[in-house]
């Protein structure tokens, strides 16, 4: 079965500014390469037989059908209020299994772009309650670390709503670069080197680990939501993340061994 992704529409799209696609039967057709086709004003046919409702299943990422009249039992002014972003039908009320990916545009709220969001969010309130936890122990160091980890989290969130590139972050003064070489090779900046958990560390260092690990499941979980075949169309995202892992274990040796690097 064919994927058409966006990189590859995208690809096409440098050597030829097409007015219409063609998709062949039973091509899937993902749902950003969809929204490329959109925002170029691309019009999207369906060869032989693929505009019946069987072949209209393979543009959905989950298989439930949406059907308009379930979603427009209470008309409003405007019946076009919102558009399914998998089946390009109208809706005037939004349906309760469904949720705005962007602007008007409806998806179920088991996509999995949704699912990531959530989990960003559920990241950036263990964010807040770390840093609760650092001023009740009074380290204004491990305090202004996560502080730059959440803004950064917040970031990331505004960057997949919006499709916008993501920027580089720093904690504690220190860039990507700076706490990758370090994590990698602790021993050169820390007394003791790499940390090997025993449970006897202080509280702190016990928590961090904790939100170390909650950032890795989430770093995973965008892989889910951004993979299209064998690509990841959001790439600086899960690159972030895995940074933010690393900035995490560096705060873990800062609680550790002392901020005496």
């Amino acid at each position: 079965m064919a994927v058409l992704t966006e990189s590859l529409l995208r690809s096409k799209w440098k050597n030829e500014k097409f007015t219409e696609y063609v998709a062949r039967k039973n091509e899937v057709i993902t749902p950003s390469a969809r929204e490329f086709l959109k925002e170029k004003g691309v019009e999207l046919k369906f060869g032989e037989a693929a505009s019946s409702d069987e072949d209209r299943k393979h543009v959905h990422r989950v298989p439930h059908p949406v059907r308009e009249r379930e979603a427009t039992s209470n008309v409003s002014d405007d019946p076009k209020r919102y558009k399914n972003y998998y089946t390009d039908e109208y809706y005037s009320k939004k349906p309760e299994f469904m949720t705005q990916i962007r602007a008007d545009l409806l998806v179920f709220k088991d996509d999995p772009r949704i699912i990531f969001r959530g989990r960003i969010d559920s990241l950036e309130a263990e964010m807040l309650r770390g840093m609760l936890l650092m001023r009740h122990e009074k380290n204004a160091d491990l305090f202004k670390g996560l502080k730059d980890i959440y803004l950064h989290l917040r970031k990331i969130m505004r960057a997949e709503v919006l499709g916008e590139p993501i920027k580089s972050f720093s904690v504690l003064g220190k860039d990507y670069e700076e706490i990758r070489k370090i994590t990698h090779s602790p021993s050169d900046h820390f007394p003791g080197g790499h940390l090997v958990m025993t449970g006897e560390e202080k509280p702190a260092v016990i928590h961090l680990n904790v939100l170390r690990a909650a950032v890795r499941e989430v770093e995973i979980v965008g892989v889910t939501a951004f993979k299209n075949g064998t690509e990841v169309e959001r790439n600086d995202i899960i690159e972030s993340l895995n940074r933010l892992s690393s900035a995490l274990y560096y705060l873990m040796m800062i609680a550790h061994y002392g901020n005496g690097q």
